[in-house]
């Protein structure tokens, strides 16, 4: 009875188009929208402003850091490259946070859990703020 199930070109036909169908279902599905509202960025121009809470409590605002050098990091405790890159990031703010740099480690939380980038913080002895970016 299988075998002639899967000679029935009828039943390979339908199971295709209900595979495809799921396919482009799921390919919009899953799409992401896309910002309209930022623009690609230009040299001189400001960054798009935002607003997110902190690691541990509190809040910043790109925009009330103007007047500062600003480095924004995005990272999540998962990446291999930011795992590799945070030793790095944290010697440049200790060596130049009394000249006014400011460093930004935003972690992506809508990708990661809060608990486990509190972990990564300790982990890397981090003493920059932490901004969580929970809706992406």
């Amino acid at each position: 009875m299988l075998r002639d199930m899967l000679r029935d070109r009828r039943r390979w036909t339908a199971l295709t188009l209900i595979v495809l169908a799921m396919g482009v279902a799921w390919t919009f599905a899953s799409h992401a929208p896309i910002a309209a509202s930022l623009a690609s960025p230009r040299q001189g121009s400001p960054a798009p402003d935002f607003t997110l809470d902190l690691l541990g409590g509190g809040e910043i605002k790109l925009s009330d850091l103007h007047s500062k050098p600003v480095l924004v990091n995005l990272w999540a405790s998962w990446c291999p490259p930011c795992r590799a890159e945070m030793p790095s990031i944290q010697k440049v703010y200790q060596d130049y946070k009394d000249l006014g740099l400011v460093v930004l480690g935003v972690n992506t939380t809508n990708q990661d859990s809060e608990a486990d980038a509190a972990a990564f913080v300790r982990q890397y002895g981090l003493s920059f703020p932490i901004p969580l970016d929970r809706d992406g």
